[in-house]
């Protein structure tokens, strides 16, 4: 009975120290290389944005950031320096984002998985690079993973998950607001065996959460017609008539080449892998797999977000797009 009491206590143990140690070095790793200067145009803008937030004078440009900016604020009270307040976030989530790959790994293929999925998300250029700078895109990283974990708990049938999802996709959705855009496919994957009125009530949690910053956002920028002027304004001048549908075979060999530089950039040769394990599927005729449990699963969170970067709009000089999808990517 003492030897089955303390087995228990030491599992805990273990599953506390190594996200943990994880974590710790993650961000120590970190701290020795930080940017210095507001590193990127959209970082000014940001910095811009914590005394005098109006994205209709793109302090930051739309869609807006609004809680990115924010947690900016929160942080800024501490350090003074705008740079560093914002580096200090991006240390921050490049700990938690490496933490999330670990348990979401474990969750799906084991705890081998998970760590080796973390310690290539710990090693990663792209991640790291990202977590060093005044940008939103590991804090991106972050919410990815975080929603695909409870995406999957609820999956497994973990249903009281589905208010913990919802709170943390309405603020994904603050931090980016396309975040949620990609996200919903495989949050509304998750909760499709729930009954309708538990789905409903989730949906309008989330609804509520998004208000929660959606509101003072457009009311900071000067109201909806401002705001929206904004964003009509940013979207046809920067990348609303690039895309492939628009363009064509130019605009879709840029997309496609920098997509997959920048997933190179985030998992190395682990791209082979991939690209390996992709063919075997397809040669076997296993393709209907994707349709199944894990593989759907991945489909839903990937898809949305690589069809768009692919098809629509993907900036060919910023990796900082795929980290959405790249904590996906390490796992598999």
């Amino acid at each position: 009975m003492e030897t089955e009491s303390k087995f228990p206590e030491t599992l805990r143990t273990k599953d506390t120290l190594l996200p943990l140690s994880l974590f710790l070095v993650t961000v120590v790793g970190r701290i020795p290389f930080t940017s210095s200067f507001l590193y990127h145009m959209d970082s000014v803008q940001f910095a811009l944005a914590l005394n005098d937030y109006d994205v209709t004078v793109h302090q930051p440009h739309p869609p807006g950031y609004f809680l990115y900016v924010m947690l900016g604020r929160l942080a800024y009270l501490f350090t003074g320096d705008a740079n560093t307040a914002y580096v200090s976030i991006s240390i921050l989530f490049s700990g938690l984002t490496v933490v999330m790959v670990y348990l979401l790994g474990k969750e799906l293929f084991g705890t081998r998985t998970g760590f080796v999925a973390a310690v290539l998300a710990v090693t990663s250029p792209n991640l790291w690079f990202h977590g060093e700078i005044a940008l939103t895109y590991i804090v991106e990283a972050f919410f990815s993973s975080a929603v695909a974990y409870l995406s999957w708990k609820i999956y497994k049938g973990k249903h009281r998950y589905i208010w913990a999802s919802a709170v943390v996709l309405g603020i994904a959705g603050g931090i980016r607001q396309n975040t949620i855009v990609f996200l919903l496919p495989l949050w509304f994957f998750s909760v499709k065996a729930l009954p309708p009125r538990k789905i409903i009530a989730a949906g309008a949690l989330l609804c509520m959460v998004c208000l929660f910053w959606f509101v003072p956002m457009l009311r900071m920028t000067g109201g909806w017609s401002a705001y929206s002027s904004a964003f009509r304004e940013l979207w046809l001048f920067n990348s609303g008539h690039v895309s492939v549908f628009e363009k064509g075979w130019a605009s879709f060999t840029k997309f496609s080449s920098a997509e997959f530089n920048f997933i190179l950039y985030g998992i190395g040769g682990g791209i082979f892998v991939l690209c390996l394990a992709a063919y075997s599927v397809l040669r076997d005729g296993k393709a209907r797999l994707f349709l199944q449990g894990k593989a759907l699963f991945f489909s839903l969170w990937l898809l949305p977000s690589a069809l768009f970067y692919l098809l629509v709009f993907i900036h060919p000089a910023n990796p900082g797009y795929i980290l959405v999808m790249l904590p996906a990517l390490l796992i598999l």
